[in-house]
């Protein structure tokens, strides 16, 4: 059974809830087995600070976790169930943070700002899309839109979860809004892969995607680096993560 952990803004105080039905905000989560949606009804102008979905999952020592990397400092590639994410050092990862990196911007070509590696055996994340795979067997989750805020998908072995998160981080919303819309879908690669296209009203990606994905079940640094190349070129539009993307009261942009 799905889950789903908010935490939002409303008049000056932070309210958490897992529930459909909270203070001055209303969230209404359907997944059929294959279709996952999530919209939330505000009554009046709520700012997001995190929003996820939890669908269980059962893992086992043969599958593999393949992950979509954010630009080059995220790689694009599978691991083993008991894998870790490959990660900066800390202490490149503190160089990264600095100030120095801060106002020049040398760091925003990747997401360690506002992202933490999981330095942990067994969670692994990336963005859009991944898969678990075993054998000829793909287990696909997918979003259909990154137009409300990036898409990220973590999958977590201990906890067997996969979490479909929304970067809503700063975003306003009054009313009823859409903001998740995604797929979980089963069988072979091209399978899931072209009913993910057509679930979308594409089909000149599907090549593109084959080719990224089977880039990814490689360990090679060139494989990596053409996977997120190829892949990238042919998702669904992402808003960039810059500070200047978002207005300074955090109100939704189109």
């Amino acid at each position: 059974m799905t889950s789903f952990f908010v935490r939002y803004n409303l008049g000056g105080k932070t309210y958490e809830t897992t529930s459909p039905s909270s203070d001055g905000l209303k969230v209404d989560v359907v997944f059929d087995g294959e279709r996952l949606t999530a919209s939330i009804d505000a009554a009046e102008d709520v700012t997001i600070d995190n929003f996820w979905v939890d669908i269980p999952y059962a893992y086992n020592a043969n599958k593999r976790c393949f992950v979509n990397g954010y630009q080059s400092w995220t790689d694009s590639k599978e691991y083993a169930v008991d894998g870790h994410m490959d990660t900066f050092s800390r202490l490149a990862e503190w160089g990264v943070k600095s100030v120095f990196m801060r106002r020049t911007g040398l760091g925003r070509a990747g997401e360690t700002f506002w992202r933490e590696y999981p330095r942990k055996t067994g969670v692994f994340y990336g963005f859009s899309y991944g898969y678990v795979r075993e054998g000829d067997k793909y287990d696909l989750f997918a979003s259909l839109s990154e137009r409300e805020g990036y898409t990220i998908v973590t999958f977590d072995v201990s906890a067997g979860i996969v979490r479909i998160e929304k970067d809503l981080e700063g975003e306003t919303f009054g009313g009823r809004h859409k903001v998740l819309d995604a797929v979980v879908l089963s069988g072979s690669h091209d399978e899931v892969f072209d009913r993910w296209f057509d679930a979308m009203g594409s089909s000149a990606a599907r090549s593109g995607a084959r080719a990224a994905t089977q880039l990814g079940t490689t360990t090679t640094a060139e494989s990596r680096r053409r996977s997120s190349s190829a892949t990238s070129k042919r998702l669904p539009r992402c808003r960039k993560r810059w500070t200047s993307s978002r207005s300074t009261t955090g109100t939704r942009r189109a």
